[in-house]
């Protein structure tokens, strides 16, 4: 995630991608923003369980948490988000008392603060077998931004992507 927390400038969003011979469709772009870069809650599941349930919880799905780490304040443990849905989230929890999620542990998810809905969406210019470098600016009004890249065409593979970040003073 990018911190525009101290940034009086604008930040213009750059993205280059390769799309392959052949191909039908570009790619999308989803930007998704957050005033913090944690999230968290409380387990409202069953003692001794090892994914987390937060019935109160809104997580990006499918899987918008994969590769992130989920700390269980209460035990002391934490582990690597493999799979997540609206209110669960699946990892193997490590370092902690019991490794195990119980009925009223806290927990957090650094990197997952992020709005579930989409501040932005952009598809970029599509021509098969090209190069695309395409910019869009942004006023910084939320405190972090994450990108997420989507390929539209199942059939053929987008290659080369890059996210690049810069600021600029308007």
């Amino acid at each position: 995630p990018v911190n525009l927390n101290d940034c009086s400038r604008f930040l213009a969003l750059t993205i280059e991608a390769r799309y392959a011979a052949g191909a039908t469709q570009g790619i999308k772009v989803h930007v998704i923003t957050s005033i913090g870069n944690a999230d968290g809650g409380t387990h409202t599941g069953a003692d001794g369980v090892a994914q987390l349930l937060d019935a109160n919880a809104h997580f990006r799905v499918p899987d918008g948490l994969v590769g992130l780490t989920v700390v269980n304040e209460t035990d002391g443990s934490s582990g690597v988000i493999t799979a997540n849905t609206e209110t669960t989230v699946t990892a193997v929890l490590v370092g902690g008392t019991d490794n195990l999620w119980d009925t009223d542990d806290t927990y957090y998810i650094t990197g997952g603060g992020y709005d579930t809905e989409d501040f932005d969406t952009w598809e970029p210019e599509f021509t098969a077998d090209t190069f695309v470098r395409q910019t869009k600016v942004y006023d910084p009004d939320p405190v972090f931004m994450k990108v997420l890249i989507q390929n539209l065409d199942p059939a053929k593979d987008v290659t080369d992507v890059s996210v690049l970040f810069t600021y600029e003073n308007r």
